[in-house]
């Protein structure tokens, strides 16, 4: 059951990613916020870590 939800999330983290980069293209800056909720083994909301997935110009 874990693996699976790993796999759907990401599946889910590359399509939006995908959509993030079409839209960014012949962007200089452009920002995205993703809000996922991810839950421990008990089910309960594991803490919200901020994650930088791609950031124009880096390094810069």
């Amino acid at each position: 059951m874990l693996k699976a939800l790993f796999i759907m999330g990401g599946l889910a983290v590359a399509a939006l990613g995908s959509v993030a980069w079409i839209f960014s293209l012949g962007q200089c800056s452009i920002t995205y916020v993703l809000h996922l909720t991810v839950r421990d083994v008990q089910g309960q909301p594991m803490p919200g870590q901020p994650v930088t997935v791609w950031r124009r110009g880096y390094p810069a």
